[in-house]
């Protein structure tokens, strides 16, 4: 996701929950399971735990076309830059007047 289109989505999303709360509980659930940085916590490498394994743990996609089965790190950060956008931007986004708030 474009970090420029954040706003724009958040906008479409907060409509949206307005209209089913229950969607808010659902999307959270997909970005703290999807993007560790929506949760305040850091997530150690265990002892003796191999560097492909805490990048699973700590949500790296697998990619057989790298040489380690895992998305470049460019990639892992891009793509949670722009969660983090997007969660940002929807944390910002006021609902639409006469709505109730999600």
């Amino acid at each position: 996701m474009h970090q420029s289109s954040a706003f724009p989505i958040a906008s479409f999303t907060v409509a949206l929950c307005t209209f089913e709360p229950d969607l808010t509980r659902i999307l959270l659930a997909h970005f703290h399971s999807s993007c560790p940085f929506t949760v305040p916590y850091y997530m150690p490498k265990a002892e003796g735990q191999s560097t492909q394994d805490y990048k699973l743990a700590v949500g790296y996609l697998k990619k057989a076309s790298n040489p380690d089965g895992l998305e470049t790190e460019e990639a892992f950060y891009e793509r949670m830059a722009g969660m983090i956008a997007l969660y940002a931007a929807i944390t910002q986004t006021d609902p639409l007047p006469g709505t109730r708030i999600p």
